[in-house]
């Protein structure tokens, strides 16, 4: 699987770990809700990238 892994893939998994770092700040420094749910749906995003290249490899359609 790691032969297929693309320069997407490396930018969605920053996305996603950035997303991570900006939704704990988020959480601990105050009670938006809302804010934290935008900031989650950045984390959503991009491990849904992540796994969607992942079935695509596993299912041979890349």
């Amino acid at each position: 699987m790691t032969a297929d892994v693309t320069v997407w893939d490396v930018a969605a998994a920053w996305v996603f770990l950035i997303g991570r770092l900006l939704h704990t700040a988020v959480q601990c420094g105050g009670d938006d809700v809302a804010l934290r749910g935008r900031v989650f749906t950045i984390n959503f995003l991009g491990i849904l990238w992540l796994m969607a290249h992942a079935f695509l490899s596993v299912s041979g359609v890349l």
